[in-house]
């Protein structure tokens, strides 16, 4: 399971702090693995946390960004917008009833922090100091 380290970090605490809320997710996530835990109910939980995160998270980026006129901003909404659709996906797949969710959203999620928090993110932090964000 992947924690949280300052490798993470863009500096900014507003933003830090959201995404260490991120990996505590992923952590409770991983709470499915134990003994008497609903797994359909957990992957439930999991999945509205992860679309409302989206909701406000998202939107204190893009907050920065327009305000800041970030050069990449369109890119970053972009991926934005393929995380919420993904969760919207694997929330009806979940629905439907089909397959491992738990492990569908696990992977989901250390892949978003891979390519998006350790990579996208960081793309923006010389533009946020710029403007005396931190």
């Amino acid at each position: 399971m992947i924690t949280w380290n300052n490798i993470y970090s863009v500096d900014v605490n507003e933003i830090d702090e959201q995404h260490q809320h991120f990996f505590k997710l992923l952590a409770e996530l991983f709470r499915a693995e134990e003994p008497g835990i609903d797994t359909k109910l957990h992957a439930h939980y999991i999945l509205k946390e992860l679309a409302g995160y989206a909701e406000y998270h998202f939107a204190t980026e893009e907050k920065y960004f327009d305000l800041f006129q970030y050069e990449g901003a369109e890119l970053h909404k972009a991926q934005h917008q393929a995380f919420k659709v993904r969760v919207g996906e694997i929330m009806a797949q979940h629905e439907a009833g089909g397959g491992d969710t738990i492990s569908v959203i696990a992977e989901f999620m250390e892949d978003w922090l891979v390519s998006h928090i350790s990579n996208s993110d960081k793309r923006y932090v010389a533009c946020f100091r710029a403007h005396g964000l931190s």
